[in-house]
Protein backbone atom coordinates (compact mmCIF):
# COMPACT_ATOMS: atom_id res chain seq x y z
CA UNK A 1 0.00 0.00 0.00
CA UNK A 2 1.18 3.83 -0.95
CA UNK A 3 1.24 6.51 1.37
CA UNK A 4 1.16 10.01 1.09
CA UNK A 5 4.33 11.78 2.50
CA UNK A 6 3.07 13.14 5.96
CA UNK A 7 4.66 13.43 9.32
CA UNK A 8 2.81 11.29 12.72
CA UNK A 9 0.25 14.61 12.18
CA UNK A 10 -0.82 14.20 8.69
CA UNK A 11 1.26 17.36 7.41
CA UNK A 12 2.01 16.64 4.28
CA UNK A 13 4.03 20.17 2.78
CA UNK A 14 7.57 20.70 2.23
CA UNK A 15 9.51 23.80 2.68
CA UNK A 16 12.38 24.82 0.99
CA UNK A 17 14.99 27.82 1.41
CA UNK A 18 17.78 29.43 -0.30
CA UNK A 19 20.19 31.66 1.44
CA UNK A 20 21.82 33.67 -0.49
CA UNK A 21 24.77 36.09 0.54
CA UNK A 22 22.05 38.96 1.25
CA UNK A 23 18.40 37.13 0.88
CA UNK A 24 16.70 34.32 1.83
CA UNK A 25 13.83 32.85 -0.39
CA UNK A 26 11.47 30.03 0.39
CA UNK A 27 8.91 28.00 -1.03
CA UNK A 28 6.14 25.82 0.90
CA UNK A 29 4.64 23.09 -1.09
CA UNK A 30 1.83 21.72 -0.44
CA UNK A 31 0.82 17.76 -0.57
CA UNK A 32 0.61 17.80 -4.23
CA UNK A 33 3.25 19.86 -4.91
CA UNK A 34 1.72 23.25 -5.50
CA UNK A 35 3.29 26.54 -4.16
CA UNK A 36 0.98 27.36 -1.21
CA UNK A 37 3.28 30.01 0.09
CA UNK A 38 6.11 31.63 -0.92
CA UNK A 39 8.34 34.78 0.51
CA UNK A 40 11.68 36.49 0.71
CA UNK A 41 13.66 38.82 2.96
CA UNK A 42 16.91 40.19 3.36
CA UNK A 43 19.21 38.92 5.90
CA UNK A 44 20.32 40.56 8.95
CA UNK A 45 23.66 42.28 8.65
CA UNK A 46 24.99 40.19 12.00
CA UNK A 47 26.25 36.43 11.59
CA UNK A 48 24.56 35.18 14.86
CA UNK A 49 21.12 36.76 13.55
CA UNK A 50 21.85 35.83 10.08
CA UNK A 51 22.22 31.92 11.38
CA UNK A 52 19.44 32.13 13.34
CA UNK A 53 16.72 33.00 10.29
CA UNK A 54 16.39 29.46 8.61
CA UNK A 55 14.53 27.98 12.02
CA UNK A 56 12.35 31.55 12.27
CA UNK A 57 11.15 30.50 9.29
CA UNK A 58 10.58 26.81 9.88
CA UNK A 59 8.31 27.58 13.24
CA UNK A 60 6.28 30.03 11.25
CA UNK A 61 5.12 26.34 8.76
CA UNK A 62 5.29 24.27 12.28
CA UNK A 63 2.82 21.27 12.33
CA UNK A 64 2.15 21.83 8.52
CA UNK A 65 5.12 20.56 6.84
CA UNK A 66 6.42 17.08 6.59
CA UNK A 67 10.37 18.31 5.96
CA UNK A 68 12.65 21.13 5.63
CA UNK A 69 15.18 21.71 3.10
CA UNK A 70 17.80 24.34 3.15
CA UNK A 71 20.14 25.14 0.23
CA UNK A 72 23.12 27.68 1.04
CA UNK A 73 26.24 29.38 -0.60
CA UNK A 74 28.54 27.38 1.07
CA UNK A 75 30.69 23.87 1.74
CA UNK A 76 28.18 21.21 3.09
CA UNK A 77 29.56 18.18 4.66
CA UNK A 78 25.97 15.51 6.29
CA UNK A 79 23.68 17.98 7.07
CA UNK A 80 26.57 21.00 8.30
CA UNK A 81 27.49 23.82 7.28
CA UNK A 82 31.63 24.03 7.06
CA UNK A 83 31.72 26.85 5.66
CA UNK A 84 30.22 29.68 3.88
CA UNK A 85 32.20 32.80 2.69
CA UNK A 86 29.35 34.73 1.31
CA UNK A 87 27.77 34.57 4.86
CA UNK A 88 30.60 34.74 7.09
CA UNK A 89 29.09 31.25 8.85
CA UNK A 90 31.01 28.18 9.88
CA UNK A 91 30.55 24.70 11.31
CA UNK A 92 26.79 25.24 11.92
CA UNK A 93 24.32 21.85 11.87
CA UNK A 94 21.97 22.99 10.52
CA UNK A 95 20.23 19.76 9.98
CA UNK A 96 20.09 19.18 13.79
CA UNK A 97 18.78 23.59 13.47
CA UNK A 98 15.92 23.12 11.54
CA UNK A 99 14.50 19.66 13.07
CA UNK A 100 14.57 21.77 16.47
CA UNK A 101 12.65 24.34 14.59
CA UNK A 102 9.88 22.01 13.73
CA UNK A 103 10.74 20.04 10.34
CA UNK A 104 10.48 16.50 11.61
CA UNK A 105 13.08 15.41 8.51
CA UNK A 106 15.64 17.90 7.21
CA UNK A 107 17.91 18.22 4.56
CA UNK A 108 20.69 20.84 3.67
CA UNK A 109 22.53 21.01 0.49
CA UNK A 110 24.62 23.14 -1.15
CA UNK A 111 22.95 26.24 -3.33
CA UNK A 112 24.09 25.15 -6.76
CA UNK A 113 23.29 21.38 -6.16
CA UNK A 114 19.76 22.49 -4.92
CA UNK A 115 18.76 24.99 -8.18
CA UNK A 116 20.31 22.54 -10.34
CA UNK A 117 18.21 19.35 -8.98
CA UNK A 118 14.91 22.02 -9.58
CA UNK A 119 16.49 23.29 -13.02
CA UNK A 120 16.81 18.91 -14.21
CA UNK A 121 13.46 18.06 -12.49
CA UNK A 122 11.00 20.74 -12.93
CA UNK A 123 12.81 23.49 -14.66
CA UNK A 124 15.05 23.71 -18.29
CA UNK A 125 15.91 19.86 -18.15
CA UNK A 126 13.01 18.41 -17.56
CA UNK A 127 12.41 15.13 -19.59
CA UNK A 128 16.51 14.20 -19.99
CA UNK A 129 18.17 11.30 -18.39
CA UNK A 130 21.10 13.19 -17.41
CA UNK A 131 21.85 16.83 -16.67
CA UNK A 132 24.54 18.71 -16.36
CA UNK A 133 23.82 21.73 -14.36
CA UNK A 134 26.13 25.36 -14.19
CA UNK A 135 25.49 28.52 -12.33
CA UNK A 136 28.09 30.85 -13.26
CA UNK A 137 28.03 33.89 -10.79
CA UNK A 138 31.16 34.92 -8.71
CA UNK A 139 31.89 31.34 -8.86
CA UNK A 140 31.04 28.12 -10.71
CA UNK A 141 28.82 25.91 -9.31
CA UNK A 142 27.46 22.38 -10.36
CA UNK A 143 24.77 19.41 -9.99
CA UNK A 144 25.19 16.32 -11.44
CA UNK A 145 21.28 15.43 -11.68
CA UNK A 146 20.54 11.24 -13.19
CA UNK A 147 17.04 10.12 -13.51
CA UNK A 148 15.93 13.06 -11.19
CA UNK A 149 18.08 12.79 -8.55
CA UNK A 150 21.73 14.13 -7.33
CA UNK A 151 24.46 12.03 -8.46
CA UNK A 152 26.08 11.55 -5.08
CA UNK A 153 29.23 9.40 -4.02
CA UNK A 154 30.88 9.96 -0.41
CA UNK A 155 29.03 13.74 -0.81
CA UNK A 156 26.70 15.11 -3.63
CA UNK A 157 28.79 15.44 -6.92
CA UNK A 158 29.40 18.75 -8.50
CA UNK A 159 31.82 21.24 -7.09
CA UNK A 160 32.88 21.95 -10.32
CA UNK A 161 33.82 25.36 -9.95
CA UNK A 162 37.23 23.71 -7.95
CA UNK A 163 38.35 21.94 -11.19
CA UNK A 164 42.10 23.42 -11.27
CA UNK A 165 42.88 24.40 -14.72
CA UNK A 166 45.89 26.40 -14.57
CA UNK A 167 48.09 24.95 -11.52
CA UNK A 168 50.25 28.27 -11.58
CA UNK A 169 46.88 30.22 -11.58
CA UNK A 170 45.14 32.61 -9.28
CA UNK A 171 44.97 31.59 -5.50
CA UNK A 172 41.05 29.82 -4.71
CA UNK A 173 39.31 30.61 -1.39
CA UNK A 174 39.27 26.51 -1.75
CA UNK A 175 43.32 26.36 -0.89
CA UNK A 176 44.65 25.01 -4.27
CA UNK A 177 45.43 27.75 -6.87
CA UNK A 178 43.85 27.88 -10.91
CA UNK A 179 40.16 26.53 -9.93
CA UNK A 180 38.42 26.88 -13.03
CA UNK A 181 35.54 29.17 -11.20
CA UNK A 182 38.89 31.98 -10.74
CA UNK A 183 39.61 31.71 -14.19
CA UNK A 184 36.28 32.39 -15.92
CA UNK A 185 34.12 32.76 -12.86
CA UNK A 186 32.51 36.16 -12.08
CA UNK A 187 34.91 37.04 -9.51
CA UNK A 188 37.77 36.64 -11.76
CA UNK A 189 35.84 38.25 -14.25
CA UNK A 190 35.32 41.56 -12.08
CA UNK A 191 39.25 41.27 -11.01
CA UNK A 192 40.39 41.35 -14.88
CA UNK A 193 37.77 44.69 -15.36
CA UNK A 194 39.42 46.51 -12.31
CA UNK A 195 42.97 45.61 -13.61
CA UNK A 196 41.79 48.08 -16.61
CA UNK A 197 40.35 50.38 -14.28
CA UNK A 198 36.74 49.60 -15.20
CA UNK A 199 33.91 48.04 -13.40
CA UNK A 200 32.21 44.93 -14.44
CA UNK A 201 29.47 46.84 -16.36
CA UNK A 202 32.08 49.21 -18.02
CA UNK A 203 34.34 46.50 -18.95
CA UNK A 204 30.69 44.54 -20.90
CA UNK A 205 30.07 47.34 -22.58
CA UNK A 206 33.56 47.84 -24.31
CA UNK A 207 33.84 43.82 -24.53
CA UNK A 208 30.33 44.80 -27.39
CA UNK A 209 33.01 45.94 -30.08
CA UNK A 210 34.71 43.48 -31.82
CA UNK A 211 38.73 43.38 -31.36
CA UNK A 212 38.57 45.93 -28.63
CA UNK A 213 41.01 45.11 -25.66
CA UNK A 214 38.36 44.09 -23.37
CA UNK A 215 36.72 41.78 -26.35
CA UNK A 216 39.68 39.60 -26.37
CA UNK A 217 39.71 39.48 -22.91
CA UNK A 218 36.48 38.07 -22.58
CA UNK A 219 37.01 36.01 -25.58
CA UNK A 220 40.08 34.51 -24.08
CA UNK A 221 37.76 33.64 -20.67
CA UNK A 222 35.11 32.07 -22.99
CA UNK A 223 37.36 29.68 -24.39
CA UNK A 224 38.39 28.96 -20.92
CA UNK A 225 34.98 28.36 -19.96
CA UNK A 226 33.90 25.81 -22.60
CA UNK A 227 37.12 24.45 -22.06
CA UNK A 228 36.54 22.91 -19.03
CA UNK A 229 32.46 22.29 -20.13
CA UNK A 230 34.02 20.21 -22.71
CA UNK A 231 36.57 18.00 -20.23
CA UNK A 232 32.80 17.50 -17.67
CA UNK A 233 31.11 16.65 -21.47
CA UNK A 234 34.24 14.00 -21.95
CA UNK A 235 33.49 12.30 -18.54
CA UNK A 236 29.38 12.92 -18.06
CA UNK A 237 28.41 12.66 -21.53
CA UNK A 238 25.22 14.66 -20.32
CA UNK A 239 21.98 14.45 -22.79
CA UNK A 240 21.67 18.22 -21.30
CA UNK A 241 23.46 21.20 -19.48
CA UNK A 242 21.40 24.08 -18.05
CA UNK A 243 23.36 27.05 -17.79
CA UNK A 244 21.92 29.34 -14.75
CA UNK A 245 23.65 32.07 -12.62
CA UNK A 246 23.75 35.67 -11.72
CA UNK A 247 25.99 36.25 -15.05
CA UNK A 248 23.65 34.23 -17.59
CA UNK A 249 20.31 35.90 -15.90
CA UNK A 250 21.59 39.29 -16.85
CA UNK A 251 22.00 37.86 -20.79
CA UNK A 252 24.76 40.46 -21.58
CA UNK A 253 27.63 40.04 -23.28
CA UNK A 254 29.30 37.79 -21.15
CA UNK A 255 26.44 35.43 -21.29
CA UNK A 256 26.64 35.90 -24.90
CA UNK A 257 30.45 35.30 -25.17
CA UNK A 258 30.14 32.12 -23.00
CA UNK A 259 26.94 30.71 -24.72
CA UNK A 260 28.79 31.35 -28.56
CA UNK A 261 32.25 29.34 -27.43
CA UNK A 262 30.28 26.34 -26.64
CA UNK A 263 29.19 26.16 -29.88
CA UNK A 264 33.08 24.54 -30.67
CA UNK A 265 32.51 21.64 -28.07
CA UNK A 266 34.28 18.25 -29.29
CA UNK A 267 32.89 16.21 -26.45
CA UNK A 268 29.93 18.31 -25.71
CA UNK A 269 28.70 18.35 -29.59
CA UNK A 270 25.19 16.24 -28.64
CA UNK A 271 24.97 17.85 -25.45
CA UNK A 272 21.98 20.13 -25.57
CA UNK A 273 22.83 23.75 -23.80
CA UNK A 274 19.69 25.22 -22.35
CA UNK A 275 19.20 28.49 -20.21
CA UNK A 276 17.18 28.07 -16.27
CA UNK A 277 13.80 28.53 -16.54
CA UNK A 278 13.53 28.62 -12.68
CA UNK A 279 15.88 31.88 -12.31
CA UNK A 280 15.99 32.75 -8.40
CA UNK A 281 13.44 30.77 -7.33
CA UNK A 282 15.56 27.47 -8.10
CA UNK A 283 17.59 26.75 -5.23
CA UNK A 284 14.77 27.08 -2.97
CA UNK A 285 12.07 25.03 -4.79
CA UNK A 286 15.53 22.44 -4.98
CA UNK A 287 15.93 22.46 -1.71
CA UNK A 288 11.74 21.43 -1.15
CA UNK A 289 12.23 18.96 -3.36
CA UNK A 290 15.50 17.71 -1.73
CA UNK A 291 13.18 17.89 1.38
CA UNK A 292 10.79 15.37 0.03
CA UNK A 293 12.86 13.34 -1.03
CA UNK A 294 14.51 13.36 2.16
CA UNK A 295 10.62 12.44 3.56
CA UNK A 296 10.63 9.20 1.58
CA UNK A 297 13.74 8.14 2.41
CA UNK A 298 13.29 8.22 6.16
CA UNK A 299 9.56 7.80 6.93
CA UNK A 300 8.61 8.46 10.60
CA UNK A 301 8.23 5.41 12.70
CA UNK A 302 4.14 5.57 12.48
CA UNK A 303 4.50 5.56 8.61
CA UNK A 304 7.15 2.63 8.99
CA UNK A 305 4.55 0.53 10.90
CA UNK A 306 1.61 1.03 8.78
CA UNK A 307 0.75 -1.92 6.49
Amino acid sequence: MTHAISDPAGAQGRLGMDMGGTNIRWVFLDGRGAIADHGVQQLPRHAEARQRVPGEIVRRYRGRICAAGLAIAGTVDDGRITWSANLGLADIDYDDELRRAGAPRARVLNDAQAAGLAEARIGAGRGHRLVLVLTIGTGIGGAVVLEGGLLEGNRPAGEVGHMVVDPSGPECNCGRRGCWERIAGGRALAELAAERGKTIVEFEQAARWDGSPEAVLLGERADAFAAGVDSLCAILAPEALVLGGGVMARRGVIAQKYTEALSGLRWGAGTRVLHSQLGDAAGAHGAALAAGDRAREHPSQTEANEP
